[in-house]
């Protein structure tokens, strides 16, 4: 079995570099993936947020 961790990508978690730290944390204690939210819908959108694209490709190049 194998286990993922998501996280949001906005608020506390909007820093693309925070993300790809916390990605390569989560590796190395064992989690298998990494998710974060790809999408955010609404009119009051949660602020700050980081692209999760800008995000997912950060904490690629940090993690194997």
């Amino acid at each position: 079995m194998h286990y993922g961790i998501s996280l949001p990508n906005f608020d506390d978690f909007s820093d693309p570099k925070l993300l790809a730290q916390l990605a390569a944390e989560a590796e190395a204690a064992g989690w298998h993936a990494f998710f974060l939210w790809d999408h955010l819908l609404g009119s009051d959108l949660p602020r700050p947020f980081a692209d999760p694209w800008v995000a997912l490709a950060a904490a690629a190049v940090n993690t194997s």
